[in-house]
């Protein structure tokens, strides 16, 4: 577990100093509490820092490597560094992932990075040719924040925006682009950041900049085509059964014992069957709700996780939030840690998932996350009806938009937000296009499904579990969502992943791991994640601090008559989502007042 910052500034070299540097550590130190690192060439206006926390049980080193011509720093791991470090030379480097990613650069400068895979953020500093590249990983499994200050020809990076943040140079003026696809999505896509001028490297992209000052942006990674490829649903899974295995395996890496964050569905008791046939010692850890007696999905995660650790021989924790349960001593935390706003209430629940995991003494956990939009599909008939709805001659992007719009709707937004932009459609839009232009298959579930796991599957999943999980030193990793797995799964047929029948939802995916995979898990009804939006006044000071007209005054954002309108729908509605769009406006208010107007009144006084 790991975090990098940087200063390329040569105009100007005082913006690189120490001074400024150990702000930027200080913000994103928890990412790495256990040792840091420092390079400094104040000549050339550059600062380098790296923070650092084991992910297992042996004490480690940093992934810092620095030599006579090179700085390398890395945040997460490289899956296949052997690859580019000859046998004799593995046990000279105490750091191999950044030896290795060096090793690539030096033998092969014009293809840097394409071949590296694995999960991280990467930045390496030429000392010769005074060059600094940056790196997000081919699916943006490690995050990565960069600030480009044109006026002063400097480009500032971070593993997360609150090490950008910190740095005097920088404004923080809300980007508009960004407040509409919140508003959408319930979350902002790459490349975009909530602040202008401060971007996500997108998933798969090199930024470069040299000492005039020049940046340089390159994709060096394309989303796998959609490929069918012949063959039978048997021949199918025996081949995927093989890419699964290879896939767990090379996320546990060498830990000694592995945390399973486990919901008793099909995706997370693969997994913990998969290290079990392997012989790692696992922890399986599990969270249901029972705050509300009349919703029972909300706990039935506790029943099967349980069935499953059972039949697999894993210590077992589960964790249940009962109707006492008061959130108020933990969100002050939740919510500093999210720099951007984000919709989705587990961020809170998933905390609890890592903290378990950091009592029991891991370091490292394994999730089933992302596994649905990598092995099933819409229905063709579903598909039709998304059409219909959606009304005649709508392309593939626009249809991806309304169907993942999860808070409001364009025209809801206008009508909500104090000063709506103008190309608030064509600003939603050309988001799902920037992601769409690298989707390709004949299959309109496979573009739909390819479009929504880039965008959502990263930006959203793998980033609620990463931010909160380090808050308590844990590294999470996330064997479905993986480079050379989705390669190969994007020649299985959309049938053989239910675009046919919703029968055969996963239907290659179970029958992989038919013989290990217990039949009362492979039959059971999906649920989803538990998701609660505290909708029985657990959390009404902060609705009243925050929503009222005078907070709603503060942020400037919103509309107070629109805003009491919304309040009231939820708080009658009956439906399983009641509370989501209070619950979207009360994170983004929060959001404004932590990160904005730099005030934190709104928490109710506490030894946090």
């Amino acid at each position: 577990m790991s975090g990098i910052c940087g200063v390329f500034c040569p105009r100007h070299p005082e913006l690189a100093n120490r001074e400024i540097l150990d702000m930027m550590l200080d913000a994103i130190g928890h990412r790495g509490p256990a040792a840091r690192r420092f390079f400094s060439d104040e000549t050339n206006g550059l600062g380098l820092g790296h923070v650092f926390a084991p992910v297992s049980q042996m004490p480690g080193e940093p992934q810092w490597h620095e030599d006579e011509n090179h700085v390398a720093l890395l945040d997460g791991a490289l899956f296949n560094a052997q690859d580019f470090l000859p046998p004799q030379w593995r046990q000279h480097y105490k750091n191999r992932d950044t030896a290795a990613a060096l090793e690539h650069l030096k033998q092969n400068p014009s293809d840097f990075p394409e071949k590296l895979d694995g999960n991280f953020g990467l930045a390496i500093w030429d000392k010769n040719e005074r060059r600094l590249r940056i790196v997000r990983d081919a699916l943006g499994g490690k995050p990565l924040y960069w600030c480009h200050l044109v006026e002063k020809g400097a480009v500032i990076f971070a593993s997360e925006l609150k090490g950008i943040l910190v740095h005097p140079a920088v404004k923080r003026s809300v980007s508009r682009e960004a407040l509409t696809a919140y508003l959408t999505f319930g979350y902002i896509p790459a490349p975009l950041s909530i602040f202008e001028n401060v971007y996500k490297v997108f998933h798969g992209e090199i930024v470069e900049m040299d000492s005039d000052a020049r940046v340089m942006k390159r994709q060096f990674w394309h989303f796998p085509p959609y490929r069918p490829a012949p063959g039978d649903l048997q021949t199918f899974a025996a081949a995927l059964r093989e890419q699964v295995i290879q896939a767990v395996r090379r996320h546990a890496g060498s830990a000694e014992r592995l945390g399973i964050f486990l919901s008793g569905g099909i995706d997370s008791t693969i997994v913990l069957a998969i290290l079990n046939m392997l012989g790692v010692p696992t922890h399986t850890i599990t969270l249901g709700f029972r705050t509300n007696p009349e919703k029972k999905h909300l706990d039935s995660d506790l029943y099967w996780a349980e069935r499953s650790a059972q039949r697999f021989g894993s210590v077992h924790h589960a964790i249940s939030i009962e109707p006492n349960h008061d959130p108020n001593l933990l969100l002050p935390r939740i919510l500093r840690q999210f720099d951007e706003p984000m919709l989705t209430p587990n961020a809170y629940s998933k905390y609890f998932l890592s903290e378990t995991a950091r009592n029991a003494g891991l370091h490292l956990c394994l999730t089933g996350c992302n596994a649905g939009v990598t092995f099933e599909r819409m229905t063709q008939k579903s598909v039709e009806k998304a059409r219909q709805k959606a009304g005649a001659g709508v392309s593939v992007d626009e249809l991806v938009m309304i169907n993942r719009t999860k808070l409001f709707s364009l025209e809801e937004q206008s009508e909500l937000l104090v000063a709506p932009p103008p190309n608030a459609r064509q600003s939603a839009l050309s988001i799902v296009k920037r992601y769409g232009q690298d989707v390709e298959g004949e299959d309109l579930s496979d573009l739909i499904y390819g479009i929504s796991m880039r965008m959502q599957g990263t930006e959203k999943s793998v980033t609620v579990l990463d931010r909160t999980a380090v808050l308590n030193g844990v590294e999470v990793r996330h064997p479905f969502y993986d480079t050379p797995l989705i390669q190969f799964a994007n020649t299985i047929p959309a049938r053989f992943k239910g675009s046919e029948s919703e029968d055969m939802l996963k239907a290659v995916l179970r029958l992989a791991f038919e013989d290990i995979l217990p039949a009362e898990i492979s039959e059971r009804e999906p649920t989803g994640y538990p998701s609660y939006y505290w909708t029985q006044g657990e959390v009404e000071h902060l609705k009243q601090y925050l929503l009222s007209p005078g907070g709603l005054k503060r942020t400037g954002l919103l509309r107070p008559d629109t805003v009491q309108q919304i309040l009231e729908a939820d708080k009658a509605s009956k439906k399983k989502s009641a509370g989501k769009r209070t619950w979207g406006l009360l994170v983004l208010q929060a959001w404004y007042e932590l990160y904005v107007n730099n005030n934190d009144d709104f928490f109710i006084t506490r030894d946090y």
